[in-house]
């Protein structure tokens, strides 16, 4: 077969090639109001996999044969049994979870005969499944006992370690003589009655074989929603857990290995790049993790035995970047090119948010990623195109300005993008000019389409990067848009909210010819009214760029303004990927579709990215299409094919593996509630941009029913009404309340369309730390910060106080708390704090003497809690994509709502409490 190769400029394809289908199937069943019963029997849910015909296997369902074969329990010297062991024979009907066959070894009986003959074929038989099966062990994480009225029915849900001595089993052989019933190995916990859900467990990672304890993994980069794969996908279906990947391929890394190498080793056959997973068979050959296939190693590649996992960065590093050869390139390397395109009509200028622009990038330009091959351009536009021609041997910038603006051409094509270091004199005169330039225009006209169209035509013979600013609805040539949103309508608690969806598949068309030459376009919106951003955002979402949205900008509004500042400042100075592209390979039978981000997919498993930064993450949805009952890990490798700013062409590998196993308690054991909420927040963006937000939200509601009822199942609960999750899961319910809450899918709220538009995008682009904080955000108390412990992490010593949860039942009127909602802060502050406090924190003599409105900053003071809490509230902010803006404000703040409205454990504006929801959820499973 021959070698393929990553294609650097891809050639122009039709767009309906480039976009992928639905990211996810969902039955169209109505949606009910959420304070209403939903009909039991409802179709409408997340399809998290594709049903497959059911494999049937069998499975001794004995925790360790060996221990239990040495340590039998007995009661006399005939070593007579006194307790039942069954044994489970699996069918799996279509998802359906049937336990049949199933046989009890005699309570009153010898060990001799039939019983003794018997028993020892099963143990037999189980010693043969597990030399080719990899076990995992069950879930460590603490979970306090349930309370005695689900004991009575659920007794046997019991917590057992990995490796339980004689003592232990003697406890569960005890057990089972008197109860009759099966013993399980995952931790269940009846959310009805339980109360204390925080329990601040580490990141779970997969629990892999002893030779792999020394490769170094990072799950902030790569990581699957389940730790432990089911072997098929009936067992998957049976579970109703869904099955996905994240990966934050460009994540900023402190100690990323990079290899430069003449040769780069990769399977011949599916082309995985040589990683800590494979199989090295002799000091030449090696077994592919992916396919299978044996390969030959490089003469360069120097086995030993002894100490090859410690001398290949390859073989130690899940994540290694490799310096490609000339082979990776089909031209030489891109240079880094920046046009910055300025809103210049009166509405814009208005706003002040030019100066502000024009001052930050004068600032930065020594910031710019890049080499001496950098260039840069600027465009303005109103209902004309202003050209500045920066080329160095004018004595100082000339307009050009372009009124046709439907037909649009480049006047002097050779000089619009100039070499930044040749022409930095004139570019800084440019940019301390071009406010006042424009001070005095009343044009109101914004031709925002025909602007991104010749920035497109600028960029195409090198690629690069369009920096547009976008205030006024564009409202005037092509891709002219009118007001579609009406402020009494969406304050109704209306279902259908149709303007989500773009008014013109201009931008998209634009996107898709920009990525088709290299070329990303990234939107700031600082609309003071409404901007169309579900039409807008697709010009960025099609061409791999990101969208930044302030809210009636102004620059009196010092919050908004700070905002802006820090994060344009962090935008121009961070790192970036040029031309790249990425795959995503996975063990044969598994298969990988419906991606979600900002990109367009080229082929199957290819996704282009005309430019990468370390702010952007990905998702995408995992199938099984044939067994792996054969395998004992399923590896999945991401590579990242990019041109870095100094012309170097780079491959970036991510490999993770998981263990593949057969019982639903070691599925049930390994859930990553994190990535699964993060999963399906963008599962249900999809759901409510195809259809609408009810369907969304009724999606959302089914999947806490349906895997509730299957564990249930798989556990025989007889509690019809309760709701019972395993350990892993507790926290999903809140999580999913916490969405429905969200400015995204929440209903009876005065949500402007632009504001929901963006949280939608948001969901599909941050990384999942901070959109788990926007879903469910962390409450700490600051009055306490110097009784807490200190976390010591590579950055230094921090406080690590506790996570407190989202109800007004913790808050005191003496106390002082931070808010975290991931992209906003608040500080909030009681009415009876103990003035010195106040005098510490806020430099102000006593609670009244704070503003009623609120403060933007903590003074610098010298003091050690003011010292401790400013050096709490940095870390927080550290390597965050976004600045979340501070509000100090104090009980009776007028701002006080949009404090209250993240508590989601709380009733709030006609949504339930979770003390309410669970009862609603309650009603479904009856």
């Amino acid at each position: 077969m021959s070698r393929r190769k990553y294609p650097v400029n891809p050639s122009t394809v039709p767009a309906s090639e480039y976009l992928p289908s639905s990211s996810a199937t969902f039955r169209s069943e109505s949606l009910p109001e959420m304070q209403h019963a939903a009909n039991p029997g409802s179709n409408n849910h997340l399809k998290l996999v594709n049903d497959k015909p059911p494999m049937t296997y069998k499975t001794l369902d004995v925790t360790d044969s060996e221990n239990i074969k040495r340590n039998l329990p007995s009661t006399n010297s005939n070593n007579q049994i006194h307790g039942t062991m069954p044994v489970r024979d699996q069918s799996h009907n279509t998802g359906a979870s049937i336990i049949s066959k199933r046989r009890y070894y005699p309570v009153q009986d010898t060990v001799s005969g039939a019983a003794s003959r018997q028993f020892d074929q099963d143990v037999a038989a189980r010693q043969a499944i597990d030399q080719q099966q990899f076990k995992i062990a069950p879930s460590k994480s603490s979970v306090p006992q349930l309370n005695q009225a689900f004991s009575n029915t659920s007794n046997y849900l019991q917590s057992s370690p990995s490796q339980p001595n004689q003592e232990m089993i003697q406890q569960q052989f005890g057990s089972m003589a008197l109860q009759q019933q099966p013993q399980h190995l995952v931790n269940a916990v009846n959310l009805s009655q339980e109360k204390n859900l925080f329990d601040n467990t580490m990141i779970p990672k997969p629990e892999l074989p002893e030779i792999f304890r020394g490769v170094d993994y990072d799950p902030s980069i790569f990581r699957c929603t389940l730790n432990a794969i089911p072997h098929s996908s009936s067992l998957l279906s049976k579970c109703k857990v869904p099955l996905g990947l994240y990966i934050h391929p460009y994540k900023d890394l402190q100690n990323l290995t990079v290899v430069s190498s003449s040769v780069i080793t990769r399977c011949r056959v599916c082309r995985t790049y040589l990683n800590p997973f494979v199989t090295l068979l002799s000091n030449h050959k090696w077994k592919c993790n992916l396919c299978f296939r044996v390969n030959d190693l490089p003469n360069e590649f120097i086995y030993n035995n002894n100490t090859s996992i410690n001398k290949r960065p390859e073989l130690r590093n899940c994540t290694v970047e490799f310096v490609a050869p000339s082979e990776y390139m089909v031209r030489p390397p891109q240079p880094a090119v920046y046009l910055f395109m300025f809103d210049v009509s009166f509405t814009a200028t208005s706003t002040g948010y030019l100066e502000s622009a024009c001052r930050i990038l004068r600032e930065e330009l020594d910031n710019l990623p890049g080499d001496s091959r950098t260039m840069i351009g600027i465009i303005a536009f109103d209902s004309s195109i202003h050209f500045f021609n920066l080329k160095s041997s004018l004595p100082q910038p000339q307009m050009l300005i372009i009124s046709e603006v439907n037909d649009v051409f480049l006047p002097s094509p050779d000089d619009l993008l100039v070499n930044l270091q040749e022409s930095k004199e004139l570019v800084i005169s440019l940019l301390d000019q071009l406010p006042n330039l424009f001070d005095s225009s009343r044009n109101v006209h914004s031709a925002t389409g025909a602007a991104m169209q010749a920035g497109y035509k600028l960029l195409i013979p090198t690629g690069g990067r369009i920096t547009v600013f976008q205030v006024s609805l564009p409202n005037y040539g092509p891709g002219a848009l009118k007001m579609r949103e009406d402020p009494n309508q969406r304050a109704a608690t209306t279902k259908e909210i149709p303007q989500l969806v773009p008014a013109t598949d201009f931008y998209k068309k634009l996107a898709l010819d920009c990525c088709s030459h290299q070329i990303c376009i990234d939107l700031f919106s600082l609309a003071t009214q409404y901007a169309d951003l579900s039409s807008l955002s697709c010009v960025s979402k099609y061409s791999a760029g990101c969208i930044y949205y302030y809210c009636n900008y102004h620059r009196t509004n010092s919050a908004i303004s700070m905002k802006f500042e820090a994060e344009f400042r962090r935008y121009l100075s961070r790192n970036l990927g040029l031309e790249a592209v990425m795959r995503i390979r996975c063990t044969r039978g598994l298969s990988i579709h419906t991606f979600y981000g900002n990109f367009f997919v080229r082929s199957t498993d290819l996704l282009a990215l005309p430019n990468i930064n370390p702010d952007s993450s990905f998702g995408m949805q995992v199938s099984i299409e044939e067994s792996l009952s054969d395998l004992k890990l399923a590896c999945f490798q991401a590579a990242l094919l990019y041109t870095n700013t100094k012309g170097e062409r780079r491959i970036r590998v991510h490999t993770l593996a998981v263990p593949i196993v057969a019982s639903p308690d070691q599925i049930y054991g390994s859930l990553d509630y994190r990535l699964i909420v993060n999963l399906l927040s963008k599962m249900a963006v999809d759901r409510t941009l195809a259809a609408s937000i009810s369907d969304a939200r009724e999606a959302l509601l089914n999947v806490i029913v349906d895997t509730t009822k299957a564990f249930k199942t798989h556990i025989r609960s007889s509690q019809r009404s309760e709701v019972i999750l395993p350990s892993s899961l507790k926290l999903l319910p809140l999580f999913i309340l916490g969405l429905l809450k969200h400015t995204a899918f929440r209903l009876g709220t005065s949500t402007s369309l632009d504001a929901r538009t963006f949280a939608l995008h948001q969901f599909n682009t941050l990384p999942m730390e901070t959109i788990l904080l926007t879903i469910y955000p962390a409450l700490y108390a600051l009055h306490d910060l110097d009784k807490n412990e200190t976390l010591h992490t590579v950055s230094g010593a921090k406080p690590n106080p506790a996570q407190l949860p989202l109800s007004w039942e913790k808050i005191y009127k003496s106390g002082i708390y931070l808010l975290d909602a991931g992209t906003i802060m608040f500080i909030w502050v009681g009415r009876s704090v103990d003035s010195r406090l106040i005098q510490e924190l806020f430099d102000k003599d006593s609670f009244s003497s704070l503003p009623d409105t609120y403060m933007v900053s903590l003074p610098d003071l010298n003091n050690p809690l003011s010292t401790l809490i400013r050096k709490f509230l940095s870390s927080l902010r550290l390597s965050r994509p976004v600045s979340p803006p501070l509000y100090i404000i104090r009980e009776d703040s007028r701002f006080r709502k949009e404090f209250s409205q993240n508590f989601v454990n709380d009733r709030t504006e006609a949504t339930m409490s979770y003390f309410e929801f669970i009862i609603h959820v309650q009603k479904q499973l009856v």
